[in-house]
């Protein structure tokens, strides 16, 4: 644990969307790898699991783009942020399914992205926490 005292830490600007990124990059990499993921699965599951990691990237862009001034803005952010913590369960999932589904699977290559996923679900977690309205 950190020696510096909670209200003095300070993430990187936009930790989420860095996170995010290295979750889209290694998801695609996997998919992509003849190794990791023969092509006859590649549409069936493969397509599926880049369409979510984009829809999580989308949603957090959908809520760090929303500065709220009102109560309703603020619940509008708040509901990208919600759906884009669901994202990474549903990520989490369907990795889960490829794991067992797919045979020629390397599993090895879960654990930098189930590990990029639980950073990420912390941090946009932290973040919805934060949530505030924007002084004017």
């Amino acid at each position: 644990m950190s020696n510096v005292h909670l209200k003095d830490r300070e993430e990187t600007p936009l930790t989420f969307v860095v996170l995010g990124r290295q979750i889209q990059i290694e998801v695609t990499k996997i998919v992509m790898s003849e190794k990791s993921m023969p092509k006859k699965y590649r549409m069936l599951v493969g397509t599926s699991l880049i369409n979510k990691v984009d829809e999580m990237m989308d949603n957090i862009i959908m809520a760090n783009s929303i500065y709220a001034k009102d109560e309703k803005q603020l619940a509008r952010r708040d509901y990208y942020q919600e759906l884009a913590i669901i994202n990474c369960f549903q990520i989490q999932n369907k990795l889960i399914r490829i794991e067992k589904c797919v045979p020629e699977f390397k599993v090895n290559r879960l654990s930098v992205i189930s590990e990029l996923l639980k950073q990420e679900t912390e941090t946009l977690k932290r973040w919805r926490r934060s949530n505030k309205l924007v002084s004017a």
